[in-house]
């Protein structure tokens, strides 16, 4: 049985489906994949799994509740994320945020 570093590796330049921990699936080609499982894709295209984030022309827009000196809980807009569908854009994911990665039949 080969070890999940090693599959990966012999698997670059392949279609891959990338799970992370907030439920939105990463497709694309795979570039890179290091020790720490932190990936580069490229070709890619994103299918977010929204519960209540709003959502734009392809823009998805993802909050963080903060709380204040006063009690008060804000929200702060900590990024966006964007339906890309360029051949030129690549994407890093942390590994830390991936849940699995599972090859494009």
């Amino acid at each position: 049985m080969a070890d999940p570093f090693s599959f990966l590796v012999e698997n670059l330049h392949k279609k891959v489906h990338v799970h992370v921990v907030n439920g939105d699936v990463i497709t694309g080609v795979l570039l890179s994949v290091d020790e720490h499982c932190n990936v580069l894709l490229e070709r890619f295209t994103s299918q977010a799994v929204t519960k209540g984030e709003a959502r734009e022309g392809g823009v998805i827009t993802v909050g963080m509740a903060t709380g204040s000196a006063d009690g008060r809980k804000k929200v702060k807009q900590e990024s966006s994320l964007t339906m890309y569908k360029d051949a030129d854009t690549i994407r890093f994911i942390r590994g830390s945020v991936i849940k699995y990665i599972k090859l494009a039949i």
